[in-house]
């Protein structure tokens, strides 16, 4: 049975494949018997192991291109007239399934928010792992003393008993946007790129303003040596 959806605006058709067999040849199966002629694009290389494919092929109603695009790992395939502007194959995956489960369509993200969410994504992994050099550990200790001076008293009123510590918190999570800023140089992204991107476009970040602030003080987290 097909599910009629949108991604981005675009129209897209989900259809299902016997979990039995390969999904791609079952797909590339029945092209072949309907005498459609059809590329297998180079586009793929995704972490998560979803076993994307493209087929590209050309409509027997219109004769314009069609993209059918093959999933392994969920057994299904979905066609659609145009490929998604932010070339994220996966989301649109995502964004159809979920909307056959009830969610709404996904909006586009805009680079800055694409950029930023995804590196502190990694930023909180690298964290969460507590694998720290001693080189780092010794950034971490200048970022406790700041937290420490900028705690206001009411704040500070932690023990033992508290499951958080407020100071270590706030340590954290300024430590966190120097990780991130490293990630972004990593990556071949300055603060002054990330300006640049964040005012073109910020749609999706309300936080915006205060994000570049939190970067700024990333990129340059030497200055909590002179403060």
């Amino acid at each position: 049975m097909e599910f009629k959806c949108v991604h981005y605006g675009e129209k897209c058709v989900l259809s299902y494949t016997d979990e039995g067999e390969n999904a791609l040849t079952q797909v590339v199966t029945a092209m072949t018997e309907k005498g459609i002629e059809f590329e297998l694009l180079p586009v793929g290389d995704w972490k998560d192991e979803m076993f994307i494919d493209v087929l590209k092929y050309a409509s027997q109603k219109d004769g314009q291109p069609v993209y059918c695009i093959v999933c392994g790992a969920e057994c299904c395939y979905i066609q659609t007239r145009k490929l998604p502007e932010d070339m994220d194959i996966q989301k649109l995956i995502y964004d159809v399934l979920g909307q056959k489960k009830g969610y709404k369509p996904m909006v586009m993200q805009s680079k800055f928010g694409k950029v930023l969410t995804e590196t502190m994504n990694q930023a909180n992994e690298i964290i969460a792992s507590g694998n720290f050099s001693e080189a780092e550990q010794e950034v971490i200790a200048l970022f406790r003393e700041k937290a420490s001076s900028t705690m206001v008293p009411e704040d500070d009123q932690w023990s033992f008993e508290d499951e958080d510590d407020p100071v270590e918190d706030e340590t954290m999570f300024l430590y966190s946007h120097k990780i991130v800023a490293d990630l972004l140089i990593r990556k071949g992204y300055s603060y002054e790129k990330m300006e640049q991107y964040a005012k073109i476009d910020h749609h999706d970040v309300e936080t915006w303003e205060n994000d570049l602030k939190r970067l700024y003080n990333g990129f340059y987290w030497m200055n909590v040596k002179k403060q």
